[in-house]
């Protein structure tokens, strides 16, 4: 089944919620089919704003044909959990 988000806030969250889930670093590739298969260039716009919020990090990747890894911070955890409490009083 395919997950539809219309807004960028839902995609920056799916984005946030995997890596949180994942908890190590991820490449853009695995990023993108672990947080609903979305366009690689939208997956990246969302990792260039939650990376300007300092909501992730980013290194250089080990493996060299992924060129860079992303990882959630704490204020990224922050941002995910109070979520997730706000939704869970609905």
């Amino acid at each position: 089944m395919v997950r539809k988000y219309v807004f960028n806030v839902h995609r920056s969250l799916v984005v946030l919620n995997y890596l949180e889930n994942i908890g190590t670093w991820e490449n853009l590739s695995r990023i993108k089919l672990g947080s609903g298969n979305f366009n690689p260039a939208e997956v990246q716009n969302i990792l260039n704003d939650l990376m300007i919020k300092n909501h992730i990090e980013s290194r250089p990747a080990e493996n060299p044909q992924a060129k860079i890894e992303y990882r959630i911070t704490d204020s990224g955890r922050k941002i995910n959990t109070s979520f997730k409490e706000f939704l869970a009083k609905f």
